[in-house]
């Protein structure tokens, strides 16, 4: 399907992240991580622990073995994964060093496709967004939020027929 918007979780990609995560984390499919605002203690308390005890590398390096060739090991993709980790990790009010947040930071390059987007601007501004929010993150649960593929898919179909 790709892409529904702009932010960060608005596509496939990221939300096959969040899955791999659960999968790391041994979350159930009774719970779950996204949406972020939705997550219910059990799953925000395991989700630190394992943040706080783990460092990003490693977590990435379970989140490769349990995807397979389905992300590769740099690039776009470890960037998406940086970027989706970063608001889960901010989400649960984990610890982040220093250094993760310029590595998270660093991951919201512009990508080389920026342009095929259909609002490259509007990507631009929610990795500028990002950036500031992973600076000024100190350790207090902060949710980002993300458009869901229906309210995308509505705004859509509003601008194709605003009459409704």
């Amino acid at each position: 399907m790709g892409w529904w918007s702009e932010d960060i979780m608005g596509g496939d990609f990221p939300l096959d992240i969040v899955d791999f995560i659960e999968d790391v984390f041994d979350i159930d499919d009774e719970n779950f991580i996204y949406p972020m605002v939705d997550m219910n203690d059990y799953v925000k308390d395991r989700s630190k622990d394992l943040i706080n005890a783990n460092t990003v590398q490693e977590i990435f390096r379970k989140v490769l073995v349990r995807a397979g060739d389905w992300i590769g090991d740099d690039g776009e993709d470890k960037n998406i994964f940086l970027q989706v980790y970063a608001l889960i990790a901010m989400a649960v009010g984990a610890d982040i060093s220093d250094e993760d947040k310029e590595l998270f930071i660093a991951s919201a390059v512009e990508e080389d496709d920026i342009e095929d987007w259909s609002n490259p601007d509007a990507r631009r501004k929610v990795l500028d967004n990002f950036k500031e929010t992973v600076r000024a993150y100190d350790g207090t649960p902060v949710v980002v939020g993300s458009k869901g593929l229906f309210e995308a898919m509505g705004e859509a179909l509003d601008k194709a027929d605003p009459a409704g």
